[in-house]
């Protein structure tokens, strides 16, 4: 996912700026669609963490607690979401949740 998000971002920029001198609408709307990718971007890291096939019901049980919210089902979460659960504040206690349950996974 994060090789296709960077090719997109790269194929935005280039678009946007070949398409600059002779349609500078279409330049715009690629320029759009880039700040878009960076948005999504910034949410990598998390969604990483979320979908880690590691992850067990103890960890999920772990990331709820960190977070605050014990009604947060693992499976109802999406990117439009990470805001209302105030995920990204929380992003070093999931990683390092994440990291844990990938070593425990590893060894078993």
């Amino acid at each position: 996912m994060e090789s296709n998000v960077a090719q997109w971002h790269s194929k935005c920029f280039q678009l946007a700026k070949n398409l600059f001198e002779d349609h500078e609408d279409a330049s715009a709307v690629a320029t759009e669609v880039k700040k878009l990718i960076e948005e999504f971007r910034e949410h990598l890291p998390l969604i990483k963490c979320i979908t880690l096939p590691a992850l067990q019901d103890e960890d999920w049980r772990l990331i709820k607690e960190a977070v605050g919210n014990d009604t947060m089902e693992r499976e109802q979460i999406t990117v439009d979401k990470f805001a209302s659960y105030n995920l990204q504040s929380h992003i070093n206690v999931i990683e390092d949740i994440a990291a844990s349950a990938q070593k425990k996974f590893q060894l078993s």
